[in-house]
């Protein structure tokens, strides 16, 4: 495991949040594999994006921008979204506008190289 009696609460945290960034790696890998489409920006959403840690690690993981809503809770969005579609509040043309803005998005720009990555995933 690596763990030694020197090991402390932030060396367990922060491989915490780099396996989940090795995670979200292994299965976004898998998704441009099977789709022959490459990302260019990661969009993100619920609790764990409030550590702003964790996302400049995805970052720098996934070697890709990762943007970070204002409102980081898209959940709640799409329910309400599919919700009001099943009552007939508003259609299908309104679902399928974007529903974001950009404009107050924090983007967490890779700083890592693949070089730099690439040893620390294949320990992973």
């Amino acid at each position: 495991v690596g763990m030694t009696l020197s090991t402390a609460r932030p060396h367990v945290v922060r491989a915490m949040l780099e396996a989940i960034c090795f995670q979200t790696k292994e299965v976004l890998d898998a998704m441009q594999h099977d789709s022959n489409l490459k990302l260019t920006t990661l969009r993100v959403d619920g609790g764990a994006t409030a550590n702003s840690l964790l996302m400049q690690m995805q970052a720098d993981i996934l070697g890709t921008p990762v943007l970070r809503p204002a409102d980081q809770e898209s959940t709640a969005l799409g329910a309400a979204l599919a919700a009001g579609l099943a009552v007939g509040v508003w259609d299908e043309s309104f679902i399928f506008k974007p529903q974001h803005d950009d404009s107050s998005a924090t983007t967490f720009a890779p700083t890592l190289t693949p070089e730099q990555v690439a040893p620390r995933y294949r320990r992973w």
